[in-house]
């Protein structure tokens, strides 16, 4: 079959039709996407991890409270993250089937499709614009949304279920772009409702109006110079959809102060090193000059951690990272002085970047930056990399050159492409949970205290004590450990049958820490009656080292500050279940079963199905082992009624 005149209207993907045979445009998306499905679909058996616990286990607000007040709080309590979308999946999702994994990575997995469909539309309409041989146009957008589609960043964003942050606002960002390039009023209405959704999935949306800008620049009129380009940006319909974007921006903006106190999510301990000019440019060109690396040659440097201490910054490398952002600021500047498409479009990727640039440093624990933020900037990239004409430079090889270069690209791509799919397989299974993932970043950053935290927190989570202790002893054999790793550590100890020395050594540590219930108490304000500021104050350890002491002094019979410890840990955290289980727990202690069933019930009410159970088994162990000795008859007598009166109503076969 012959190929069709540019501007044919016969059906095919992104409007074109492939010589030989007019199935091949759909059958080459279709090819890639199945391939990418396939390559993914370990992600459905995998479990939460990292930030997944918050959302979907120990925060029962989620499932039970107003679901308004729910979505448009701040993502995690001490921050300034207001992204009510993705929190409206995450409590959809919650609502509907309960704490189970399965649907949240089948999501995440969907939204992967759909974008990577998406870049091989943009690269089909791109390539329309200005190659005469509508053949081209299915083999470039094929690759280009395998280019997409197995680049190894964006195994987090796709193998995490908070990486949907990132995957629903590439989705809107995309969608938008693909609206603009309609045109139509119709169009350019949707584009900034799409606008409006980006950055109610995330903040990083902020940059779409100035990357549509350099897109629609591109696609319509990529010899233009700049004044052209913006004197035809004005008129008619991309007029109207800029407007529109801005009023969509302003929408935003509203909605985010009228739920939001604060705007910024910096970080003031690294506003604090980086004083000088020269290391806070050098800061945001080393974080470039990462991202840079991870979108070209991702294959040597994947991992959940990437830590950079900006105290250890050497004037030379604040130097460097100064000279990179003066190389992408002269990149930039030539771009618009001498246009065209592939430039334009490289210089709209490096301003989807600004926003994790840490041009305003950002809370991420003492990283650089994280992979999940390149999922929208790699498909911007891999549109430049599409819209490359090689034309003019082959007129300028030699014959010989000439016939060789496009099988020199096409091995070149091929070992990428090999590369890639080989990486994206090895590095999934390590999401599969939480031991596996931390395991992976302590393997890489031994002396990162975050990396030690994380694993010896998933060990004891799960009852891998001495994976535990191995852990711990050796960030204590380095030196004094922080707060965040005495936590686990004291919680090693009680499980290992050493609650004396468990509380002793959470007791040293807090008392070094600042704990804003004590100002309260202090100036006469009872707990019960104090509201804390989510935005302000995250109070995450404080909450896990309350919890490890209710624990601990529960192991040691000192119930009355077991539940005062408890009481304290639900004060920074009012929806934790297991605060409300150790309250319990020390309400039996105490003799009162009555008020300890009371307690029990309400901690059970906010605990996810899958998980209760493990609080039945907590409840269980904890009355079996307080009824050894005869302190507390009452509820012994009571308990004891109870779980015979639970064996009779069995029936005999489960006996």
């Amino acid at each position: 079959m012959r190929a069709q005149p540019f501007g044919s209207k016969t059906p095919g993907f992104g409007g074109f039709v492939f010589q030989g045979s007019r199935w091949i445009p759909f059958l080459l998306p279709v090819a890639v996407l199945l391939a990418v499905a396939w390559l993914y679909r370990v992600v459905l058996g995998f479990d939460y991890v990292w930030d997944d616990g918050v959302f979907f286990i120990t925060s029962s607000d989620l499932r039970n409270g107003d679901f308004l007040s729910v979505v448009t709080a701040p993502v995690l309590a001490g921050t300034a993250y207001f992204r009510p979308l993705v929190m409206a999946s995450f409590v959809t999702e919650l609502r509907l089937s309960g704490a189970e994994p399965m649907w949240s990575h089948l999501t995440n997995l969907l939204l992967h499709l759909t974008n990577i469909l998406m870049v091989g539309l943009l690269a089909a309409k791109l390539r329309r614009s200005f190659d005469p041989r509508p053949e081209r146009a299915p083999v470039v957008a094929a690759f280009a949304m395998l280019a997409y589609g197995l680049h190894p960043v964006l195994t987090e964003g796709v193998a995490w279920i908070s990486g949907r942050f990132d995957l629903g606002v590439t989705f809107f960002s995309l969608l938008a772009l693909l609206l603009l390039a309609r045109g139509s009023v119709l169009a350019c209405v949707g584009a900034a409702f799409a606008f409006l959704l980006a950055a109610g999935c995330k903040e990083m949306a902020a940059t779409l109006p100035m990357v549509a800008f350099f897109f629609l620049w591109a696609l319509r009129r990529p010899q233009a110079p700049l004044p052209q380009a913006m004197r035809a940006s004005i008129q008619g319909k991309e007029l109207l959809g800029y407007v529109l974007l801005v009023a969509a921006g302003i929408v935003y903006l509203v909605a985010r102060g009228h739920y939001l106190s604060a705007n910024v999510n910096s970080d003031p301990t690294l506003q604090a090193m980086l004083a000088s000019p020269l290391r806070r440019v050098g800061f945001a060109g080393a974080t470039l000059a990462f991202y840079f690396k991870l979108m070209v040659w991702p294959f040597m440097d994947l991992g959940p951690l990437h830590p950079f201490d900006v105290s250890a910054m050497t004037d030379a490398e604040a130097a460097a990272g100064a000279a990179f952002v003066a190389a992408c600021l002269v990149f930039a500047a030539y771009s618009v002085w001498r246009p065209s498409r592939s430039r334009l479009l490289a210089t709209a990727t490096l301003v989807s970047l600004l926003p994790v640039s840490n041009a305003v440093p950002l809370m991420i624990v003492g990283n650089i930056g994280h992979e999940r933020f390149l999922v929208l900037p790699v498909a911007l990239g891999v549109l430049a990399l599409a819209s490359i004409d090689l034309r003019g430079w082959m007129l300028r090889l030699s014959p010989i050159m000439r016939a060789r270069l496009p099988l020199l690209c096409g091995i070149v791509a091929a070992a990428w492409v090999a590369l890639a799919l080989v990486n994206v397989h090895l590095t999934l299974p390590l999401w599969r949970n939480e031991v596996a993932l931390f395991s992976w970043a302590y393997a890489k950053h031994p002396e990162d205290p975050f990396a030690q935290f994380s694993l010896a927190g998933a060990a004891l989570k799960t009852r891998q004590n001495e994976l535990a202790g191995k852990i711990l002893t050796e960030a204590e054999a380095r030196g004094p450990l922080p707060l965040k790793l005495s936590i686990p550590y004291a919680q090693y100890l009680i499980r290992i049958g050493q609650p004396e020395a468990g509380v002793r050594k959470l007791v040293a540590a807090l008392a070094a820490e600042p704990q804003p219930h004590l100002v309260l108490e202090r100036n006469g304000v009872p707990l019960a009656d104090a509201q804390l500021n989510r935005q302000e104050f995250g109070g995450w350890a404080l909450v896990y080292a309350y919890i490890t002491l209710s624990e601990g002094q529960s192991g040691l019979r000192q119930f009355k500050e077991a539940q005062r410890s408890a009481e304290v840990a639900a004060f920074y955290r009012p929806d934790n279940p297991v605060a409300r289980l150790y309250r319990s727990l020390a309400i039996y202690g105490q003799d009162r079963w009555t008020d300890g069933e009371a307690a029990y019930a309400k901690a059970r009410g906010m605990y996810v199905p899958r998980v209760g159970v493990e609080a039945d088994i907590v409840r269980r162990n904890f009355l079996e082992q307080l009824c050894q000795r005869k302190d507390t008859p009452d509820v012994c007598r009571r308990f004891t009624a109870a779980t015979a009166a639970s064996a009779a109503a069995l029936p005999a076969s489960s006996r």
